[in-house]
Formats: structure tokens, sequence, C-alpha cells
């Protein structure tokens, strides 16, 4: 009951002021907080990370890359030729088939047509 009293009282006197303090805070509490934090991140957390990387190099990089092969070999290989048809197929061959209908019609059909040329129209 009492508690349920004071909740008009926070709601009217305390919040009000607490909500003008917020500016204040953001402005001069905050960059000296992120300050504290970026100090305390260098001088104890880095060393620590720092000491931690040789372990990590040693024990953790090697089971990274097995992993990595593992997947690759698993799940990756079997699926690369047919993703290389794929590409092959919808971006390569239209290409190809382009240039091979460009080289037919300006250098193999004049030389295929110049007999029938020769043979049934000049005369």
């Amino acid at each position: 009951p009492v508690l349920l009293l004071l909740l008009p009282v926070t709601v009217i006197f305390i919040l009000p002021v607490l909500l003008l303090l917020l500016p204040v805070t953001v402005i001069f509490l905050l960059p000296v907080l992120l300050l504290r934090l970026l100090i305390v991140t260098v001088i104890f957390i880095l060393p620590v990370l720092l000491l931690l990387l040789p372990v990590t190099v040693i024990f953790l990089l090697p089971v990274l890359l097995l992993r990595l092969l593992i997947v690759t070999v698993i799940f990756i290989l079997p699926v690369l030729p047919l993703l290389l048809l794929i590409v092959t197929v919808i971006f390569l061959l239209p290409v190809l088939l382009l240039r091979l209908l460009i080289v037919t019609v300006i250098f193999i059909l004049p030389v295929l047509l110049l007999p029938v040329t020769v043979i049934f129209i000049l005369p």
C-alpha cells in the first residue's frame, strides 16, 4: 500500500526531474564514462587479449582451419561442378554461341557459298 501511494508521487515529481537530468547526463557524463571504458579496455583488457593471441594461434587456428577444410570437402566441393556448369550455361554459353554465329556469318558462310555462287549463279 505504501509503495502504491509512492507511485503517483514518483511519476508526478521525480520522473520529470530525471527527464530534465537526462540531457545533462548524456552531455557531461556519457563522454566521461566512455573515456573510462576506453582506458579500462586499453589498460586491462587489451593486454589479456594480446596474451591470449598466441594461445589462439597455436590451438584455435588449426581447429578452425580443419573445420574449414572439412566443410569445403563435404559441402562445397560436391556442389562446385554443378555451380560451374550453371555459371557456364547461364553466362558463358550465350556469349560463345554469339561468337560462333558471328564467325560463321562473317568468315565461314562466304567461303561455303563461293562454290555455289561460282557454279550456279555466275554462269
